[in-house]
């Protein structure tokens, strides 16, 4: 399970088993704090591919499109931690 953590514009994306996951999410979600909005989007495998890539096509990180579809999951976490932060 992905859990994908938006704080104000940025994203982290995390991968943790699935009750770590809600635990995290429900964290987060139930007790805003700080400046920014903060909140997780538990995502299976399929669904955090699709919003990783969407992020790093918006961002105009990849001139190629082909570069970020090739990409592997973790490929795609680090890259997204990387640039969309």
């Amino acid at each position: 399970m992905y859990a994908i953590h938006y704080i104000g514009g940025a994203i982290n994306v995390k991968k943790m088993p699935k009750k770590q996951a809600v635990e995290y999410a429900k964290q987060i979600n139930d007790n805003p704090t700080g400046a920014f909005t903060e909140s997780v989007k538990l995502a299976q495998s399929a669904e955090a591919r699709d919003i990783m890539q969407k992020r790093l096509f918006a961002k105009s990180i990849f001139h190629r499109h082909s570069d970020v579809y090739g990409m592997s999951m973790s490929e795609l976490v680090n890259t997204v931690n990387e640039y969309c932060c």
